[in-house]
Parts: structure tokens; C-alpha cells; sequence
């Protein structure tokens, strides 16, 4: 986890609290970073300490505690998580926080261009971070490709929160400007009052960048810089590169508008946009989207049971769970008609032909899948059948933890969307984006309990009754495990365990 070089070292082997450090990893002007060990739960954390120089800088120590209490704020695989703010024996401040492999963005953009594939997955990654803090009232005010860590699985982690701005609570005062000046929007460097859509300019500077390979306003003077990003219209990235894909030269441009009304209005709609760009720029699509023929009334579609190749075969719950829960998504769209998850459980482990499963259901299309689930890390793959021609239209394989779980429930939903070129409104855009549970793993707990729910036994239904208290543990009141619970009353009248 590489970070810019700072001074002031702490000895390896020293004890902070429940932690050991391990090594430095380095840090900035305003902090260092090392490897520790947490001695308590013995994982691997990261630990950022306010510089000493710092220390007595009272704007500097309140900034530290907002970068904290931001973070921590905000349950998101494209966000840092926080596990604590604490206080060394010299009164030192430290943020404890996960520690993960990789490099950041800007290491990786000084080995040049980067490949348009790439600098989709990335941005709209980066940008579903954003979402959801702009979703907290949380604008970052310092997005940067050195504030952008990508891990080895091919995971944004968006860092540094340190001056981020919270609602209406703010560190420095009106008529001043916080920020690494290559990256800040105009209203930024005047001083003016920012929304979310500085973090557009900031995101699209970054998306010029790993797709030219070097800075936009990155020569000269900080004067230069900052006249540059008054005063000059950024080249299109459509003309440095011949691959680049004119809707998302389109898009940057929009980012780069000089005023923050002409920029995407939501953060939402720049995430769907760079989506949009990504399924029809990638992806391995063996039937043209032209051979899709319009056809009236809702598109019928079932989807088998994905496959569970887990080494642990007690995790069948988590692709059943997936299957049932890409089921009621789907199900939110008015032009699709989805087989119920009773008929789809019925294909499990069935080596009927997709041909005989489209005629036999009436469907045109089936998605079928793989779920391997190993500890927190996931792998799962999909794929949108034609039934008739027994066609490919889109498939995508998914990467990386139980924290990524409703992004990638998201992702396939919108896949699928875009590979039907199927229209969906404002409200089900926004069901499908919503989240009926923040935490992923108060969302296992709900998983097991739905496994546990349909076995349809005394000790099963006490088994998913506990498991959804677990949720509740976890997260406090909740719709969805509250809904469970009641399934729960329902099934033992239903099964005469409970009658009353």
C-alpha cells in the first residue's frame, strides 16, 4: 500500500493500544501512515497519525477528527472504512483503518495511458463512492488519483476525508479554498460555496488524466495551473485518443463544465452515464444488440438458480440468496416479466436445454450464473441468454468482497437493462438503486435466514427467527428484517407449528 514519503519513523514492534505497528507505509504533510497489527481481532490495519508538527494545530486536529467521523460514516466498497479515532500515550491522534494491497491511482497513471476499459471500471467505481456521500450530504472537496487507491482485486477505495465538507459545517471560512489545486473546480480555487458538483470537476480531471497519461492543468507555475483551469477550454479527450469512445469524451466534458449548473445535477446520473458508456464498450457480447427484435409488451426473462462452486458448500444460501434477490430486482421493471422465484427454484440443477426452458416458461431470455464465495471474497459470473438461438447477449464476471455484494446486485440489474435496451423510469432507477440494508453483514444474516425460512421445518424457522435478530443487532430497526420477522409468524401458522 504504497504512500509519498514523510518523516518521523515509529520503531517497529512498538505497542499503541491493542495495536503493534508492523512498518511504515509512509504518508504526506499532514500525516503518516504504517502497517499494524490489531492484537485483539489479529487482522492487519492501517494506521494514520496526525504529523507532530501538527499535533497543536487546532484546525489541523479538528480536520483529523472530521476525516474520521466522514469515513466512518459512509458503508461503501468504493470507500475507506473506519474502524476508529484514538489517542496514542504521547497524545498523539491516530485513525485506525483498513489496510489494504495495492497502489494508488497516481502510481498507477505515471506508467502511462490507461486502457478505456480500465478508466471505466475505475470511474464509475470511484464515482459510486461519491454517490453515496453525496447521498450523506458529504461533498470530498479532494478528489485526486493520490486520494484513489486501487486494490489487487481491482477495487477503488476512495481516501482521505480530512477536508471534506459535512452539511452546512464547514473548517475554513467563506472566501477560502482547501484542496490540491491540479484538481479543484473554479468555484473551488475562488473561494465561492461548492456542491457536489465540484467532485464532478475534480472526478473528471482524474479520468482525463489516467486517460492521457499525464496531469490536464498538471505544468508550470501554481499560477499557471490555477489560470489554466479559469481561463482554458480542456481539450476533448476524443482528440489525444483515437479508441476513446466520443460519449465518454462527452462526459468528461460535461465534468469539466466551467459552470456547476452545466455538470451532471445528480451524482447518480453520472454513475448510470459511466455504466452505460461501460456495457457497451466492454464486455464479451457474442450477439449483436441489433439481433435483439423489438417485441410487444414485457420482455419475459427467468433466472435459474445461479450455481454455487464454493469450496464450502455451506454457503449455497449466498447463491440462492443472490439468485432471490436478482429476481425481485428485475422484478421492479414494468417491461420485464420475471418468472416468480418459486417456478426459477425449480431449474435448480436442471439439465434442460435453455431452449426448452425459454418455450416451457414462455421467456425470451434466461440469466444464468456462478457464485463462488471463499471467506469474504467473492467471484461471481453472469450471463443473458437469448432462448431461441441459445445467444449470448452479455455476460460479466464481478470481483471482490461481501462489502461489494449490492453494488454487484446493482451492476447486474443495470447490465441487463442496458443489454435489452430497455427504458426504466425515474422511480425504478431509483428502487433499483436503493438499499434496503447498508450493512453487508446484517444483509448475510437476512440471506441465511431466507435459506433457513423455506426449509420449512420447526428448528429452521427458530434458526432464521435468530438470525434476523442478529440484523437487527447490527443495524437497528429495519424494513426488510422486520418484514422477515413476520414471515416468520406467517410460516409457523402456515406449518400449524404455532397456530394462535
Amino acid at each position: 500500500m504504497p504512500y509519498s514519503q514523510a518523516p518521523e519513523p515509529l520503531a517497529a514492534g512498538a505497542n499503541l493500544s491493542h495495536y503493534r505497528i508492523l512498518e511504515r507505509l509512509g504518508g504526506g504533510g499532514a500525516g503518516v501512515v504504517y502497517r499494524a497489527l490489531d492484537t485483539e481481532l489479529g487482522r492487519s490495519v492501517a494506521l494514520k497519525f496526525l504529523s507532530v508538527h501538527l499535533e497543536h494545530h487546532q484546525e489541523s486536529r479538528e480536520r483529523f477528527v472530521q476525516e474520521a467521523r466522514a469515513a466512518s460514516a459512509l458503508d461503501h466498497p468504493n470507500i475507506c472504512t473506519i474502524f476508529e479515532i484514538g489517542e496514542a500515550d504521547d497524545q498523539r491522534m491516530f485513525i485506525a483503518m483498513a489496510c489494504y494491497d495495492g497502489e494508488t491511482l497516481e502510481s498507477r497513471i505515471r506508467r502511462g495511458p490507461m486502457p478505456i476499459d480500465d478508466v471505466l471500471d475505475f470511474a464509475a467505481q470511484a464515482a459510486r463512492g461519491l454517490a453515496k456521500a453525496h447521498r450523506k450530504s458529504i461533498i470530498h472537496r479532494d478528489i485526486k488519483p493520490a486520494n484513489l487507491f486501487v486494490t489487487d482485486d481491482g477495487v477503488v477505495k476512495i481516501l482521505d476525508f480530512g477536508i471534506a465538507k459535512v452539511g452546512d459545517h464547514r473548517l475554513t471560512q467563506t472566501g477560502s479554498s482547501v484542496g490540491t489545486i491540479t484538481y479543484m473546480s473554479p468555484e473551488q480555487l475562488s473561494g465561492e460555496p461548492l456542491n457536489h458538483t465540484t467532485d464532478h470537476w475534480s472526478l473528471g480531471v482524474v479520468i482525463h488524466e489516467m486517460l492521457a497519461g499525464k496531469a490536464l492543468f498538471g505544468g508550470g507555475s501554481q499560477w499557471n495551473v490555477m489560470s489554466g483551469i479559469m481561463t482554458q477550454v480542456p481539450p476533448l479527450v476524443s482528440t489525444l485518443r483515437d479508441d476513446c469512445p466520443a460519449p465518454l469524451s462527452d462526459l468528461v466534458a460535461k465534468c469539466l463544465a466551467p459552470r456547476p449548473e452545466d455538470r451532471f445535477q445528480s451524482t447518480e446520473q453520472l454513475v448510470s452515464e459511466l455504466e452505460a458508456i461501460g456495457h457497451t464498450h466492454t464486455g464479451p457480447v457474442s450477439l449483436a444488440p441489433a439481433a435483439i427484435r423489438p417485441q410487444a409488451g414485457p420482455i419475459g426473462i427467468v433466472v435459474k438458480p445461479f450455481e454455487d462452486i464454493s469450496p464450502d458448500r455451506d454457503n449455497e444460501y449466498f447463491s440462492d440468496g443472490l439468485t432471490e434477490e436478482v429476481i425481485t430486482d428485475l422484478s421492479r421493471i414494468k417491461a420485464l416479466r420475471v418468472i416468480s422465484r418459486g417456478s426459477a427454484m425449480m431449474l435448480k440443477n436442471t439439465t434442460r436445454s435453455v431452449r426448452d426452458i425459454g418455450r416451457e416458461l414462455t421467456v425470451r431470455y434466461v440469466l444464468e450464473g456462478a457464485v463462488r464465495k471463499q471467506g469474504d471474497r467473492l467471484r461471481i459470473t453472469a450471463r443473458l441468454i437469448e432462448a431461441e438461438t441459445e445467444g449470448q447477449v452479455w455476460a460479466e464476471k464481478f470481483s471482490g468482497t461481501l462489502q461489494d455484494i449490492f453494488d454487484i446486485q446493482e451492476r447486474v440489474a443495470f447490465s441487463i437493462v442496458a443489454a435489452l435496451k430497455v427504458q426504466i423510469t425515474p422511480i425504478e432507477k431509483r428502487d433499483l438503486i436503493a438499499r434496503p440494508i447498508e450493512s453487508a453483514a446484517a444483509f448475510e444474516c437476512h440471506l441465511r435466514s431466507r435459506q433457513e425460512l423455506w426449509r420449512m421445518t420447526p428448528d429452521s424457522i427458530d434458526r432464521a427467527e435468530a438470525l434476523l435478530h442478529q440484523g437487527l443487532a447490527i443495524v437497528g430497526e429495519n424494513a426488510l428484517l422486520r418484514a422477515g420477522l413476520g414471515q416468520v409468524c406467517w410460516q409457523r401458522v402456515n406449518l400449524g407449528i404455532r397456530p394462535e
